[in-house]
């Protein structure tokens, strides 16, 4: 199964990452960067079918482009983050930054960071 994530309108499109990949959509003063995360092998993204507190942060971190650590708690905000699947904030440059994302659907078949921009 791949990982989908639309881009909003306009320009439109889709990113289509694959297994284990997380997609991540960024638009900052109406330019669109779209890219594919992969996990580090060996982190466990889900158990019983939930994400894993260790896979949470490392989405959080890839999400706020920041380092955490694997096992930190997960604010309030940070949780909002999670289950809107979406991060607002202003840029050091003043300019708002409206960041979108689907977290990894499987760890199987993992591969390096193919994805495809449709219009």
């Amino acid at each position: 199964m791949t990982v989908e994530k639309d881009f909003p309108r306009p320009p439109g499109g889709k990113l289509v990452c694959e297994d284990g990949q997380s997609a991540v959509i960024r638009i900052k003063g109406g330019e669109i960067t779209a890219s594919c995360h992969s996990p580090d092998p060996g982190l466990t993204l889900r158990r019983n079918g939930q994400l894993t507190l260790e896979a949470k942060n490392w989405l959080l971190g890839v999400v706020k482009d920041e380092w955490r650590s694997l096992s930190a708690p997960l604010s309030f905000d940070d949780q909002e983050i999670l289950e809107s699947r979406i991060y607002e904030f202003r840029g050091r440059d003043g300019l708002n930054v409206r960041v979108e994302f689907s977290p990894p659907e499987s760890s199987k078949g993992r591969g390096g960071g193919g994805m495809t921009m449709t219009g």
